[in-house]
């Protein structure tokens, strides 16, 4: 193409040029017929579908290198694909609830009432969680096109997935979920769910080239669109850098980082999510206390529990367990919930399996070969994990003097 068209145009027709990964199996081996290493792609679409194979090859495509797939030589199945079409049920599943949720705060309006009437949640009303998802949608628009620009699309695929399941579906949508069973104002309850949806609608537009039939199919059901109107000719979503708003994004991860711990030490302690607990929350600060109270419902919900405390100054209750949160303390009333003794010496067993893996993986960053021959990102895995067990073994040990 570059000789032809300097031969006849005298001029290059681009500079760029994107090579991709060679597709090998477990074994290192190149994709062949004659192998009988390489599946038919067709047999994986029709099992997967088509946008979960394709999104699932460029997740896991890393510029520059070449991928390898565990094959199973009977089935000749590639149990990666579930990545992808994990997702696409994730994503299907979220527009079913926003619709119904929309259904819901229309069902007292009539369809012409439904036309002539606009509900938009306007910033001035903006709750934590909007300005959080807010910030982080925009945020994610400017990464997004970064990796698109560099060409690490499997960075732009990373990118979406973790705004969409984990920002976007695991929390913002739960939290539109709480506020609207908490008012019965419906005008309220419309703004919140077009304001969801809106959103959305911006999330399949950035997601439609790397996943395109789901994403049309989603789009097309989202709003009435005039016939052959499709969304890929839609423009993509522009970042606004005055929408993206870090301090208020620090907040609400505050409240995220709190839910998580209480669900982590209801975990640790084998607690039926089911059942609904007391919890107290100690904090070191006014302004901590206000910004957990201030989401209170929001916490209450999502930890399961029955009663919640939060405040300066507040006193361990009796029969509770407890874990800290950058000094914040937070207790978990397990009062003849649990068995004590069983629960120590589960306990005792955990802090020591901990221990052992800890001292191995400090084994490990002690060696000088490891730490100067494995690639950065691994080197920076174990570093993790070595926190990870000493904190968790210290949250243990904490648990286990309260036990008695």
């Amino acid at each position: 193409m570059l000789m032809m068209t300097l031969e006849f145009k005298n001029e290059i027709p681009f500079r760029d040029v994107y090579f991709t990964s060679i597709i090998r199996d477990a074994k290192g081996r190149k994709l062949s017929k004659s192998l009988g290493n390489s599946p038919d792609p067709l047999d994986l679409i029709a099992k997967y579908g088509a946008d979960a194979v394709r999104y699932t090859m460029v997740s896991v495509s890393p510029i520059g290198q070449d991928i390898r797939l565990a094959i199973n030589d009977k089935t000749q199945d590639i149990e990666t694909m579930e990545i992808g079409r994990n997702f696409a049920n994730k994503l299907w599943n979220a527009a079913r609830f926003l619709l119904m949720k929309k259904e819901e705060a229309y069902a007292d309006m009539d369809p012409m009432q439904r036309a002539f009437t606009t509900n938009i949640l306007q910033p001035e009303g903006f709750a934590l969680s909007d300005v959080w998802i807010t910030s982080r949608f925009h945020g994610v628009i400017r990464d997004a096109q970064k990796a698109l620009d560099d060409y690490k699309l499997n960075e732009y695929s990373r990118v979406l997935y973790n705004f969409i399941w984990g920002d976007f579906c695991e929390w913002y949508v739960e939290c539109i979920k709480i506020r609207m069973n908490a008012t019965s104002d419906m005008s309220y309850k419309r703004a919140l769910v077009n304001y969801a949806i809106g959103m959305f609608d911006g999330v399949v537009r950035l997601l439609h080239p790397i996943m395109p039939f789901v994403t049309e199919e989603l789009w097309q059901a989202l709003a009435q669109r005039a016939d052959a109107e499709s969304i890929s000719t839609q423009a993509m979503p522009h970042s606004h850098t005055d929408s993206i708003r870090l301090d208020e994004e620090q907040k609400f991860v505050l409240v995220q980082s709190l839910i998580e711990e209480i669900r982590a030490l209801r975990g640790l302690f084998n607690i039926a999510p089911s059942m609904k607990l007391p919890v107290v929350v100690n904090c070191t600060n006014e302004d901590t206390a206000q910004l957990f109270n201030e989401q209170i419902d929001i916490i209450r919900t999502m930890t399961r529990a029955s009663d919640i405390v939060i405040g300066v100054g507040t006193s361990k209750p009796d029969g509770s367990v407890i874990t800290v949160l950058a000094g914040t303390e937070i207790y978990v009333q397990v009062k003849d919930v649990i068995d004590p003794a069983k629960e120590k010496e589960r306990l005792q067993k955990e802090a020591e399996r901990l221990l052992k893996m800890a001292q191995a993986t400090e084994a490990k960053l002690a060696n000088e070969k490891f730490v100067a021959g494995a690639p950065a990102e691994v080197v920076q895995y174990e570093r993790e994990k070595l926190a990870s067990f000493k904190d968790n073994h210290a949250k243990i040990m904490a648990n286990v003097g309260l036990l008695g």
